[in-house]
């Protein structure tokens, strides 16, 4: 893919120009180039022309029309800088610097090169969407388009939503998109993989400045810029961190080579702080103690004018872009809202922060060895890598163990906060530790360095290096096991490399004169659809955009679709022409207990209940039956190896009963009409969940798979009985809440803190006599107003036991009309803590509400044809 390396060439030529520039500027030209410096500055010229078009956003120039600026500006710097290279020696470890950082770079970039230019998505997750939207949106659109402009162009809502937060990445992968002629998607991948390049060339030029070996600084670059942390960080989708991760390493260097103080020494690491502050504003104040430590170190070297050039840089850093300063206040005080409550979504991503195993498995990785074994080793590994961190900040010069013990410092006075909170915050410990995986990794290989002295001269520099070596590849394994599970196409990234959805994301992008309606049960597939859709008109039939909810037809894009010859439907299927009267028949499963992934495709665990869509492709068409194949097989859940199970369609209430005693294909008749019929699959008996696995908490009654329709060549007329909607519709009924603290939300994520009891109502939409029983289900997590983890639930006079946090599934009967039901908490332990600024009682965290029709209450059920003959007389 011919655009990765241009954009790689893009960077480099840039970043390098404007840092001969910015070197002109602040230093005359007098100041000797040395490896430290060459960093800096070239670090710091990729951050000034972030810099400046942000500040043009702000005045509401999109990047597309300023790019140039900073592009021609940074070219005429490489330019100066060509005869001056051929003349002029250059620092040692220059080449080698450039050649590390390159295979980083190139490495980094395997999964998106491998991909190709449109098929690249990570690991698949939301956050790459998000970040795309508000890089496109700034790349063409004004900072000041009216919010209501995303009424009729839906790929603008997350754009008007978050562009007011920290937007510096978004600016980069705008500016790279741009000058490279591709869009925000197209230059995700290289801004990820040159930011890494660029944090290994940081952490090189910083061994040197600590008197590591040219071999052992560049081991220590290679193992920083493919270790576990920065790969996951990276290719999880986190774009922010993964950008302004690189300026802890830039301080730390920035004081390790400060020989003297100078214009430069002031001005470069504003820029970095201001670079961090408008990009990750959430570590600012990581970044912010940091420097400060690092300016008390060279007051201590140099005296007091070092600390007054420090008071003028951390003065100086947040006016490099002053209209940020508008919205950064505020944006910190949403994310600590957001990270006091919104804790269940993100907590389960570092189940293993704040232990040694959690620390170790972001430096080191063995991906071929046994699970039970890797454990082992990985605690082992940990223990000689603490050791040489122990050894490279007991036995280095007096100069190098002050920085190196202040840089130590500084990330473990907040763990160390997170660490004795009463609340144990999983995901920022593991934020902030991974992000300083840098520095872990140079002070191990510096531990290796000075304790190969012990060794005799000749066998000291070998074993150095074997240690070191080995060490690198460890981390590099991890590097490997990343990017293999993305190539594997796990979970969604299944859907976004499928034939079908490529097939549909071109003709979008590809044909925008079309009006297309992007049809499709799963947030983020619809985000992607409706983002390569941009460029034209576009209609909405989803739940949700990104995190944003799309319920209640609020926007014009939900209305009025128009569903002619020249709308093109899209969806995971591929493309739908509604003028063509194709007759696919597209399959959707929505199960309570997710999907799980077979070689043959998607399987799935029935509990309860589940629903099944099925969106026939016709337009004035009849209905048509058609013969619906899976396989079923009873699961542990239940020692009764026979299953019940029916087969009901929603509108006409039509009910197939099926039977099953082993695994066996099931072949249910149904009749569909054009568009989407849906359908619940459930269980009828047994429904007991009596055998639970100890890893899995979901109810594993049946495993069905390989779902398949055929048309059997039947019409259905318009007048048969058969269509008519049954007078006890399954109309979904309607969940309300009351709740006397209150409902939270942010975005489209909505949750509920229970200080004793809260109400439920169950508001019935159809015109049933008969009582219904629904499953209730909703995720419940023991809130930090008292430390202890457990608590116990009673709703409809069933108790549930949570331990940690878990999903409660309860069966509740609902009579005709309005119902109301108590969510209670037994015996609530007292409030000991409370969230600052916050008087609720945070007892109980509530949320993801869902309700399924389970069956009516005490319905017959049904007789097979074989029971029905075994129950006639004989004759």
């Amino acid at each position: 893919m011919i655009h990765i390396p241009l954009q790689f060439v893009i960077l480099a030529v840039s970043s390098a120009g404007w840092g001969y520039w910015l070197h002109r500027l602040t230093s005359s030209g007098a100041e000797k180039l040395t490896l430290p410096s060459l960093t800096l500055h070239f670090s710091a010229g990729l951050i000034i022309q972030v810099l400046l078009l942000q500040n043009l956003v702000y005045l509401g120039a999109p990047v597309a029309k300023t790019f140039w600026a900073p592009l021609l500006i940074g070219i005429a710097g490489a330019a100066r800088l060509i005869p001056l290279c051929r003349n002029a020696r250059l620092p040692e470890g220059t080449k080698l610097i450039g050649l590390v950082a390159s295979a980083v770079f190139f490495l980094q970039s395997a999964t998106a090169i491998h991909a190709g230019k449109q098929n690249y998505y990570g690991k698949g997750h939301l956050d790459q969407i998000n970040y795309v939207f508000l890089s496109e949106f700034i790349r063409t659109e004004s900072f000041h388009t009216p919010p209501n402009a995303g009424d009729h162009s839906p790929w603008l809502l997350k754009g008007l939503q978050t562009k007011e937060k920290r937007i510096g990445q978004s600016v980069a992968a705008a500016y790279v998109a741009s000058a490279s002629f591709t869009d925000s998607k197209d230059s995700l991948a290289a801004c990820v993989s040159f930011a890494l390049a660029l944090l290994a060339s940081l952490v090189f030029a910083l061994g040197r400045s600590l008197a590591l070996p040219l071999p052992l600084a560049a081991l220590a670059a290679f193992w920083t810029g493919l270790s576990p942390a920065m790969t996951r960080i990276a290719i999880e989708g986190f774009f922010s961190q993964v950008e302004a991760i690189f300026v802890y390493c830039f301080l730390l260097l920035w004081a390790a080579s400060a020989r003297k103080l100078s214009t430069t020494h002031v001005a470069l690491p504003a820029i970095a702080l201001s670079f961090q502050f408008v990009t990750y504003t959430e570590s600012y104040l990581v970044s912010f103690a940091l420097f400060g430590l690092c300016v008390l170190f060279l007051t201590w070297r140099m005296g007091r004018g070092a600390f007054i050039a420090g008071l003028i840089s951390a003065a100086a850093a947040p006016l490099f872009v002053p209209m940020y300063l508008v919205y950064a206040l505020r944006f910190i005080e949403e994310q600590y809202t957001f990270a006091s409550a919104a804790r269940a979504a993100v907590e389960v991503l570092a189940p293993d922060a704040g232990t040694l195993i959690g620390w170790s498995r972001g430096l080191v990785a063995f991906p071929l060895v046994p699970a039970h074994i890797s454990y082992s080793l990985g605690i082992i590994t940990a223990i000689v890598l603490i050791a040489l961190c122990a050894a490279a900040l007991m036995t280095n010069s007096l100069r190098k163990r002050a920085l190196l013990a202040l840089a130590v410092l500084t990330p473990w006075v907040f763990l160390t906060y997170l660490l004795s909170a009463q609340s144990f915050l999983r995901y920022p410990f593991w934020k902030l530790i991974d992000s300083f995986a840098f520095l872990w990794i140079v002070l191990a290989i510096l531990g290796i360095a000075r304790t190969a002295k012990l060794l005799p001269r000749k066998l000291a520099t070998p074993a150095a290096l074997a240690c070191g070596t080995v060490l690198a590849l460890s981390g590099a394994a991890g590097f490997v096991g990343q990017h293999r599970a993305a190539m594997a196409r796990p979970g969604g990234l299944a859907v976004f490399n499928s034939p079908d959805f490529v097939s549909a994301i071109n003709f979008a992008a590809s044909h925008p004169d079309r009006t297309y309606l992007v049809r499709e049960s799963d947030a983020t597939v619809a985000s992607w659809l409706i983002y390569h859709a941009r460029n034209s008109k576009t209609f909405v039939a989803a739940p949700g955009l990104s995190d944003i909810l799309l319920t209640g037809s609020k926007f014009a894009f939900q209305k009025n679709v128009p569903v002619t010859g020249s709308t093109t439907q899209i969806s995971r299927f591929g493309i739908r022409d509604a003028s063509t009267n194709l007759p696919q028949v597209d399959i959707a499963v929505s199960n309570p207990q997710g999907e799980d992934r077979l070689p043959s495709g998607a399987a799935y665990w029935l509990g309860d209940s589940m629903q099944l869509e099925f969106t026939r492709w016709a337009q004035n068409a009849p209905a048509a039956e058609y013969r619906l194949a899976f396989l079923a097989e009873p699961g542990p859940a239940n020692p009764a190896r026979n299953r019940e199970l029916a087969l009901v369609n929603l509108v006409t209430g039509a009910r197939n009963q099926i039977r099953i005693a082993a695994a066996e294909t099931v072949t249910v008749p149904i009749i569909l009409s054009p568009g989407a019929n849906r359908f619940l699959l459930q269980s009828i008996a047994p429904t007991e969940h009596l055998v639970k696995s100890d890893t899995d908490p979901r109810k594993h009654l049946t495993f069905v798979r390989n779902f398949a329709l055929t048309p059997t060549g039947t019409e259905i007329p318009a007048g048969d009985p058969r269509l008519t909607p049954a007078p006890t519709a399954f109309a979904p009924p309607e969940l309300r809440f009351t709740n006397s603290q209150g409902e939270d939300r942010q975005g489209a994520v909505s949750w509920f803190w229970v200080a004793d009891e809260m109400t439920i109502e169950i508001a019935r939409a159809d015109n049933a006599s008969r009582t219904h029983i629904f499953t209730l289900s909703f995720d419940a997590e023991p809130g930090p107003a008292n430390p202890s983890k457990t608590r116990k639930l009673r709703i409809a006079g069933k108790t549930f036991d949570i331990n940690g946090s878990g999903r409660i599934t309860a069966e509740v009967p609902a009579p005709p009309g309005v119902s109301q039901w108590k969510l209670q908490i037994v015996d609530p332990p007292p409030q000991t803590n409370r969230i600052p600024g916050d008087p609720r009682n945070h007892m109980l965290r509530v949320e993801r509400f869902e309700i399924a029709f389970l069956r009516e209450a005490g319905a017959p059920v049904p007789l097979s044809p074989r029971e029905k003959a075994a129950a006639a007389p004989a004759r």
